[in-house]
């Protein structure tokens, strides 16, 4: 099969073509599997998360709009995903999943940047990923996770604003 344009391999996906999901498979399941990941942070559920979403994608390519591109469609589907599992687990755990950062004077190395964070909440750690790590435009993230363009620049704003306190050199 030669090189198709996304929309036309989900064209394609919905008429059954097996090549046609291969090749979309192939295009964007490194990406999401990457941005699972990071949001649900354990590689067995998000291998069952991005499973999950190519099913829908296979059932559901009708649903898909051409005024977005493919990429936006499938993070948007990869987002609701990733909150359903991330409800449903935080449903069934014993014991309060709210933790807070505490910096204190015991902290007085920088931590990496990736581990920084995954210390963030759910929110701002999704919006810095799709910004940062999968390259998106704030429309794009909007559009993605449902929320206002303004929504999107606060998280962004709140999580840079943590992520340099978690970054600084305590104590010095």
């Amino acid at each position: 099969m030669n090189l198709m344009k996304d929309e036309e391999l989900l064209f394609l996906i919905g008429k059954g073509d097996v090549d046609a999901t291969k090749q979309l498979y192939q295009r964007y399941a490194g990406k999401l599997f990457g941005y699972l990941l990071k949001m649900l942070k354990e590689r067995a559920i998000a291998e069952d998360v991005l499973h999950d979403l190519f099913e829908t994608v296979i059932t559901k390519s009708y649903q898909f709009e051409p005024t977005y591109s493919v990429s936006t469609w499938l993070f948007t589907i990869a987002s609701n995903k990733a909150k359903n599992k991330l409800t449903y687990q935080q449903r069934f755990k014993e014991f309060d999943t709210e933790q807070v950062i505490e910096l204190t004077e015991e902290f007085t190395e920088s931590i990496p940047l990736d581990e920084a964070v995954n210390l963030l909440d759910e929110k701002h750690r999704n919006v810095i990923n799709l910004k940062y790590k999968q390259g998106f435009l704030i429309s794009e993230i909007a559009q993605i996770l449902s929320i206002s363009e303004g929504t999107v620049k606060s998280r962004l704003f709140t999580a840079h604003k943590k992520l340099n306190a978690l970054l600084q050199y305590h104590g010095k």
